[in-house]
C-alpha cells in the first residue's frame, strides 16, 4: 500500500511540474515582443533583398518545431515595385546550420490567394529559400518583368532550393504546372497546355540551365533544353535554347509565320537566340 501511495504522489508531482512548465511557456509566449521581432526580421530582409515587408496582426503560435508567431494581412513589395498580398503567414525560427554562419533561418508556412509556400527562408548576406510552392497561380506572377509581352495561365507546384550570391542565384527549381496556356504578341491565340514539367539549374556561369522542360497539349507539345545567360537585366539575358516540338496541323501555318517550320507530321526543331525582350528564331 505504501508503494502505491508513493507512486501516486510521484505522479501528482510530475503532473504539477509539467503544468508549471506549460504555464510558464504560455506566459513567455504571450509576453514576447512579437512586434519588435517582426520589425527586425522585416528590416533585415529589406536590407539584404530590397524587398519591403509590412505585417498586419501578429499572434503567438506554438508548433511542433517550436514557438513562433502568425501574421495576417501581410504586404510584400519588391525592389521593382511588384506587390504581393498574403492572407496568413506562420513563422518560427528554423532548425538550420545557417545560424552557425550568423544568418537567421525562418521556417515559413504561407497561404495566399495566389498560392501557398512552405519551407526555410535564409536571411543575411546570402538570402535563400528551400521548400515547396503549391497551387501557385501563374497569372499572378510578375513574368512581365523578365520576359516582356508574355502571358501565362495555369497552376504551378514546385520544389525550390535557391540561394542568392554576389554572382546571382544558385540552386535548383523543379516545377510542374497543369491546365494552362502561353501567349505572346507573335501568336494569334494562347497556346494551351495540359502539363508542363521542368528542372532548372541556376549558377555555374549561366543565369539558368534548362536541364529539361517538357509541355504537352492538344495543339502544341515541346521539349526544351539550353541556357539563359547573364545580362545587364533579365530582359536582356542572352538566350540559347533548343526546342523540339509537334503541333496540330491547324497551327502549322501560324508557327511558320513566326519562323517555326514544321514537317508533314507537324514536328519541327528550332533554336532560340537573342534575348527575352527580342528573341530570334534560327
Amino acid at each position: 500500500m505504501a508503494s502505491d501511495g508513493s507512486g501516486s504522489t510521484a505522479l501528482r508531482i510530475f503532473v504539477v511540474v509539467i503544468a508549471c512548465c506549460v504555464l510558464t511557456l504560455v506566459l513567455v509566449l504571450r509576453g514576447f515582443p512579437y512586434d519588435m521581432l517582426a520589425r527586425r526580421l522585416a528590416g533585415e530582409f529589406e536590407a539584404t533583398t530590397g524587398t519591403r515587408v509590412a505585417f498586419g496582426a501578429l499572434e503567438p503560435k506554438l508548433t511542433i518545431g517550436g514557438p513562433g508567431f502568425e501574421a495576417t494581412g501581410v504586404r510584400i513589395q519588391t525592389a521593382n515595385g511588384t506587390l504581393f498580398q498574403i492572407d496568413r503567414a506562420s513563422l518560427r525560427p528554423a532548425w538550420s546550420l545557417a545560424w552557425l554562419r550568423r544568418s537567421a533561418a525562418v521556417h515559413a508556412d504561407v497561404e495566399s490567394a495566389g498560392g501557398n509556400l512552405e519551407g526555410v527562408l535564409i536571411l543575411g548576406s546570402q538570402p535563400g529559400f528551400s521548400g515547396q510552392l503549391e497551387t501557385v497561380d501563374l497569372a499572378r506572377l510578375p513574368i512581365e518583368n523578365f520576359w516582356p509581352g508574355i502571358e501565362l495561365q495555369g497552376i504551378l507546384d514546385a520544389d525550390v532550393d535557391l540561394a542568392t550570391t554576389d554572382a546571382g542565384p544558385e540552386g535548383t527549381l523543379v516545377l510542374h504546372a497543369v491546365e494552362g496556356s502561353v501567349y505572346t504578341a507573335d501568336l494569334p491565340m494562347p497556346l494551351p497546355f495540359q502539363t508542363a514539367d521542368g528542372e532548372l539549374r541556376f549558377g555555374d556561369g549561366s543565369l539558368v540551365e534548362v536541364s529539361r522542360f517538357e509541355t504537352t497539349g492538344p495543339l502544341f507539345s515541346a521539349d526544351i533544353k539550353g541556357s539563359i545567360g547573364r545580362g545587364a537585366s533579365a530582359s536582356a539575358a542572352p538566350l540559347d535554347l533548343q526546342v523540339s516540338y509537334k503541333v496540330d496541323p491547324q497551327m502549322s501555318s501560324t508557327l511558320q509565320n513566326i519562323g517555326m517550320k514544321t514537317g508533314r507530321d507537324g514536328s519541327g526543331r528550332i533554336r532560340i537566340r537573342g534575348t527575352p525582350s527580342s528573341p530570334r528564331f534560327e
